[in-house]
């Protein structure tokens, strides 16, 4: 049954009884479990708060009725408003996740419909996205020029002649060379594709210079790309990544009136200013472990500084975390907190 099982898992945590006892002691909110019913490779089973799917198969399926999924499939459309479809690319993986989440957007008087990240160029993921979509598309928006995000806008545009909107990154490495927006947009814009459906572009540079995201006004609901992801933090990769930007991107996002996240791998998540303010807190978390680092270790080579910083990160990670680790690196040198030395850094 969930409650034991739920049971188990949090007692699992703790070394020994005393640390349980100890835990049990404190004061604290004991929150309610409400869970939802869906259905997946385990059959029809409960679903709880901890797990990725639950927020929205409570928006989805408020009476738990259990007939939507707890996973996503690739090229299954799942139709989340009367404004929003998702259908999901067949490149999952673990840097994307269950794949690379394509938005048909629209639902006004004239069925005429936009997409939010046409994903990967394959022809496969192209056709699902125009069965999925309900009427005509004439919009295609890309949040970033990223691999997994950007080349099916060209595939997309020959099949629809759709205009391409977007930005071009400052700099070339692991971005798209195809993409050729129609449209380029400096964030700020508002854009009425119809009655009832109107986007606004806010630029959120960090993830990549380029980097959008959309704001469904109607539905109060944010297409965060790889700004905000689920169930794993973005990889910073300078010089296009810059962390200075990005924690300056999630911060004004907080001001913002959201009650939903689309993100580009996931599901809908709910409760958006607690999602940025959390993945704030874990980055100046990780900043400090750099800063700790190189105060207890000297002036350690790069290898060394990675290890300790991200020890809690499996070693065949490390590659990619070593991208974050010099953004935030580049951050600290940027505000007179560290220096470099022939590859080699080092307190201020």
């Amino acid at each position: 049954m969930t409650p034991t099982h739920k049971t188990l898992e949090a007692i699992a945590r703790f070394a020994n009884v005393d640390a349980l006892l100890a835990w049990a002691r404190q004061p604290r909110e004991v929150p309610l479990i409400q869970p939802q019913i869906g259905t997946g490779r385990d059959g029809t089973r409960p679903v709880t708060p901890d797990e990725p799917a639950w927020a929205e198969l409570r928006r989805l399926d408020p009476e738990c009725r259990g007939h939507l999924s707890y996973e996503i499939h690739p090229a299954v459309p799942a139709r989340l408003s009367p404004r929003i479809v998702r259908v999901t690319a067949h490149n999952g993986s673990v840097m994307t996740g269950p794949g690379t989440n394509s938005y048909p957007v629209g639902g006004g008087p004239r069925n005429e419909w936009a997409v939010i990240d046409p994903g990967p160029a394959e022809a496969v993921h192209i056709d699902a996205i125009l069965a999925a979509a309900p009427g005509p598309i004439r919009w295609i928006f890309a949040t970033h020029t990223h691999l997994d995000h950007s080349p099916g806008c060209a595939l997309l545009k020959a099949r629809t002649g759709a205009a391409v909107h977007g930005r071009i990154a400052l700099h070339p490495e692991w971005q798209d060379a195809s993409f050729a927006p129609d449209v380029l947009l400096e964030g700020g814009e508002r854009l009425a594709l119809d009655e009832g459906v109107t986007l606004s572009v806010l630029h959120t540079p960090g993830h990549a210079s380029n980097h959008l995201c959309f704001r469904l006004e109607e539905e109060k609901t944010l297409f965060t790309g790889d700004h905000v992801m689920q169930l794993s933090t973005v990889v910073i990769n300078p010089p296009d990544g810059d962390m200075a930007a990005y924690l300056t991107s999630l911060r004004a996002l907080c001001s913002e009136d959201l009650e939903w996240l689309a993100p580009g791998h996931g599901f809908l998540m709910a409760q958006p200013r607690a999602a940025f303010e959390k993945i704030i807190a874990h980055r100046l978390q990780r900043e400090a472990k750099v800063l700790a680092g190189l105060h207890e270790l000297g002036a350690p080579a790069e290898a060394a500084l990675l290890t300790h910083v991200y020890a809690d990160v499996p070693e065949r990670l490390h590659p990619v975390a070593l991208r974050s680790l010099r953004a935030h690196l580049y951050k600290l040198r940027a505000e007179g907190r560290v220096h470099e030395r022939a590859g080699v850094w080092s307190l201020q």
